[in-house]
Order: C-alpha cells, then sequence, then structure tokens
C-alpha cells in the first residue's frame, strides 16, 4: 500500500543547482545593481553555442532550452533537432525523442515511456561519472576552487554517495564558507540530510549574511524550520524598501519575510512582501507565493513566468486538471533537482493516484532513492508501485531493505503499508494464502489505529487494496468481494479512496464481462 504524500509548509529554501546554471539564473548577480529586465525564456546562448560548435551535446542543450521555455518553433532549434536524428545511432534515446516532438514527428510511444526514458537520461549514472571525472580533472589545475567542491558535492550526492559529497561540501566551505553560492549549497546539502543546526550555522558563517540579502532570505527561512526567529527581520526590511537592492536581488528575501508575516497572520503586510517578491521573481520565490495562494487567495494575480518555474508548472496544471501534462512538468522538476523529496513525492502521487501508471512511479522512486537510498517512505512505495507494474523482484529487493531499515519508526503509517504492500506482493506472485494473510494483518492494524485516533483513513485504503487484489487473482466471491468495498463509506474522504473504489469496481465488471 502506498503511503501519500503529506506535504509540509513550505519555506523559502535555497535551491541546489550546478555553478553554470545558477550563475545563468543570475542568482549570484550583485544585489545592489538594478538587474535589466529580460525574457525570462530567451535561449540566446544556447543558440548561439549551437552555432559556434554544432554537436550532439549542443544541439541537445538547445532543445532542452527550448522545450522548456516553449521556443521549440524556432529555425536554429529545428535545425538542431534535424542534426540529432541524422546523427540518431550516436544521440540517446531521451535526445531522439525530444527531436522528434520539436518536428512533430510520431513516436510510438506512450508518454509515460517518453517520461521514463527522460528520467533515465536526467540521471543517467554514465554522465554522472564523466562529470565528477572532468570536475576532479580541473581540480587538479584549481585545487582551491570552492565551485567545483560544491558541484563535485552535489554530483556525489546524486550518485548516493553521500560521505564523498559530504567531504566536497567541506572543502567548499574550507575554501570558500562567506561565498553566496557556496553558503547557499551547502545549507541545502544539509537540510537534505536533515541537519537544521548545521545548515543554520553555516548561513551565519563568516558574517556574509548581514550584508547579502540572499543569504538572509535562506537564514530567517532556516530558522523557521528551526522554529526560531531571526534577528534579520528589521534589516532584511529595510533592503527591500531601501531603493538599493534590485528586485530580483530581493525576491527570495522579500518571499520568506512575507511567508513569516503569513503564518503570523499579518495578511496585509504579507502581501506586501508578496507583491515586491513579484516585481522580478526566480522560481523559488515564484513557487513560495503560489503556495500562499493556495491557502489564502492573494489580491493580485501571478502570471509570472520564469526561468526553471516546474514547481509552479506542475501545480498550475494540477489545478486545471491536465493531469498529463502535471507529469511532464513534474518530470522536469525532478531532472532540475533529483536529489529533493518534494518533486519526487508529487510525482509519484499524480503517477499512481491520478494516472494509474505505476512503471513510471517506480522510475521516480528509483531517481528518490538514489540521494537516500534508507527512506522508508520512499522503499514502500518502490515496492508497491514495482508490485503494480509486474516488476516483482525489485519489489521484493525494496520490501528487504525496508524490513531492515532502521528509520521505519520515522512513518507510523508504514505499521500499516508494509503489511500491506507485503500482500500486494504475495497475490502478485499468486501467493494468494500469504497476500491474504499479511492483508488482514494490515486491515486489523488500521482498525486498531481507527479505534483509537478516529482515522479511518489506512483502513479504509487497506481494505479497498485488499479487494481488488482478490479480484485479480479471483480469491473469493466477486459479487461479495464489490459489495465489500461498495460498503467502504468514502463521501468525504480523499480522491485516492474514490479512485480505489472505482479500481475495484472496474475490475469486478472486466471480470462479469469475460
Amino acid at each position: 500500500m502506498n503511503l501519500p504524500y503529506t506535504p509540509r509548509e513550505r519555506r523559502v529554501i535555497p535551491n541546489w543547482r550546478y555553478y553554470e546554471a545558477t550563475l545563468a539564473a543570475g542568482e549570484l548577480d550583485n544585489w545592489r545593481i538594478k538587474r535589466v529586465g529580460a525574457d525570462s525564456y530567451a535561449i540566446d546562448d544556447y543558440v548561439d553555442l549551437w552555432k559556434e560548435h554544432r554537436s550532439v551535446y549542443r544541439a541537445g542543450d538547445l532543445l532542452s532550452a527550448a522545450i522548456t521555455n516553449g521556443k521549440e518553433d524556432m529555425a536554429e532549434v529545428k535545425d538542431a533537432a534535424s542534426y540529432i536524428l541524422e546523427r540518431e545511432d550516436t544521440s540517446t534515446n531521451s535526445l531522439v525523442s525530444s527531436a522528434k516532438k520539436v518536428l512533430g514527428i510520431e513516436m510510438g510511444k506512450t508518454s509515460s515511456e517518453i517520461e521514463i526514458e527522460r528520467l533515465k537520461e536526467c540521471t543517467a549514472t554514465k554522465d554522472i561519472r564523466l562529470f565528477i571525472h572532468n570536475i576532479r580533472q580541473r581540480l587538479q589545475l584549481m585545487p582551491y576552487n570552492p565551485f567545483l567542491y560544491v558541484d563535485l558535492s552535489r554530483a556525489y550526492l546524486l550518485m548516493g554517495q553521500i560521505k564523498k559529497a559530504q567531504e566536497a561540501i567541506e572543502m567548499a566551505l574550507h575554501f570558500g564558507a562567506s561565498d553566496r553560492f557556496v553558503a547557499r549549497s551547502a545549507a541545502r546539502f544539509y537540510l537534505h540530510l536533515d541537519d537544521r543546526e548545521r545548515a543554520y550555522d553555516i548561513i551565519r558563517a563568516k558574517g556574509a549574511v548581514a550584508s547579502d540579502p540572499w543569504l538572509m532570505a535562506a537564514e530567517i527561512s532556516i530558522n523557521m524550520l528551526r522554529d526560531k526567529s531571526s534577528n534579520y527581520i528589521k534589516k532584511g526590511k529595510d533592503i527591500i524598501e531601501s531603493g538599493n537592492c534590485s528586485p530580483f536581488g530581493y525576491t527570495e528575501l522579500a518571499s520568506s519575510i512575507g511567508t513569516l508575516e503569513f503564518s503570523a497572520g499579518a495578511n496585509r503586510k504579507s502581501n506586501k512582501r508578496f507583491r515586491k517578491a513579484l516585481i522580478a521573481p526566480n522560481d523559488n520565490s515564484l513557487a513560495q507565493v503560489q503556495w500562499v495562494n493556495s491557502f489564502e487567495s492573494l489580491p493580485f494575480k501571478i502570471d509570472k513566468t520564469v526561468q526553471n518555474d516546474y514547481e509552479v508548472r506542475t501545480l498550475e496544471a494540477l489545478e486545471k486538471f491536465d493531469f498529463q501534462q502535471a507529469m511532464h512538468e513534474a518530470v522536469s522538476w525532478i531532472c532540475d533537482m533529483p536529489f529533493a523529496h518534494k518533486p519526487i513525492n508529487v510525482g509519484f502521487d499524480i503517477s499512481t493516484i491520478v494516472l494509474g501508471e505505476f512503471a513510471l512511479a517506480s522510475a521516480i522512486v528509483d531517481v528518490g532513492l538514489r540521494s537516500d537510498e534508507s527512506n522508508p517512505s520512499l522503499l514502500n512505495n518502490k515496492a508497491y508501485c514495482a508490485g503494480r507494474a509486474g516488476q516483482l523482484e525489485e519489489a521484493k529487493d525494496a520490501i528487504d531493505k525496508l524490513n531492515n531499515s532502521a528509520r521505519k519508526d520515522e512513518y507510523p503509517s508504514l505499521k500499516v503499508c508494509i503489511p500491506a504492500t507485503e500482500g500486494l506482493f504475495y497475490y502478485r506472485s499468486h501467493q494468494h494464502e500469504q497476500g491474504a494473510n499479511k492483508y488482514k494483518e494490515a486491515i486489523s492494524i488500521a482498525k486498531e489505529v481507527a479505534d483509537n485516533e478516529g482515522d479511518k483513513t489506512l483502513y479504509k485504503k487497506a481494505l479497498l487494496n485488499y479487494c481488488r487484489e482478490r479480484l485479480l487473482a479471483n480469491d473469493g466471491d466477486a459479487e461479495q468481494i464489490v459489495n465489500e468495498a461498495k460498503a467502504v463509506d468514502i463521501e468525504n474522504e480523499k480522491p485516492e479512496l474514490k479512485l480505489l473504489l472505482i479500481e475495484v469496481v472496474e475490475e469486478y465488471n472486466k471480470n462479469k464481462h469475460e
């Protein structure tokens, strides 16, 4: 049984991209300089690089930027797409798919298969290893360059080599602790490890936070995660109102202070900050304002488009019930932040609960497990979606790791989810008696939880999953099983339970007509 994502409160914690991507986003600019307004979706640099050096690598970069930013109709983009197709034998499947998409060529693959290829491509082990090799070669020439160590750390994290990632980030801090890119990246790394105190110490080190609004924004948000107050609120407000800082330079600071004021119920003040944040937002501040707007409608439009705004686009597509587009944007979000839990969890929920694409869900969870291999929620969800996709060896491997995990107690719901997931595995392995016993165990525990806490969600969910598996396996009287499922009260429940009931009824109807 899958464990759905329960989002925590969103905070404006720093995003972590490689140095060149962060530089291109303008987040390393001098905050005192007025940033000239530019088309957030301009891809001129990619076009110029493609013209200067025609290669599959440059063509791929151009296609990725064009598809992300809605520029597929440019002549240079179509030229790059044709170039890739002419060299299909030496291009990756993902690049070929992108090229065919740009040129409007039928690909003969489902959207789910295409998204799986995109996930595999953006997290390809061979490419990350090559990147690490290149960084290490550059470090031989520039052994004191902190930016190279930051990029090395991120690459190691994507490989799941946490110890090496930590060693590299500490080297970066040794050579450049006061640098904005280094400090924000290192803080984000330690937040990934759930070490909030270390993240806070890094942002505060060397005193740079007192004069940099980007670090100040991070300090305020990390303190919110720590349930502590910040000493930089007043100074942050002064910077925003001073006229000496560019709107892009203070966008995260404004959204961070605005979130603090919103949490305190000071809506008039928070609205003022959010308006300021939206003058020249980045993807992080824009997503933050959108998150606040989902709780309480803000008295102004949020109609900005910025670089890397995959989170915003995912949630906008969900609001419009355009689930295929939401899935596409979620995969882009995962590829942009493959170590982050939120895009993994959102993508998993869309692919399982909404689309029923369990092979895609399995590929999504694989990305999350790369940088957090012992996460019990991810392991359970891997076993569940792999089982439903018929990937039984992968499901069994995930179950074994989950049962041996020392972190199982982090998620109380797993007391129900684990035996239910094992029940699914046994049913799909044609071991119906063991499957039934595991589901009954899960239902019994869930019933006890419902009696003690008054929440029957887990009980209903386990029961509906059990009914579906029994129908699939012809394990019992079909009419009795479907009636048992229909007796579950889902009137005021989450959509997931309603979809589970639909699955049960559809399976019953299918069996009835066979």
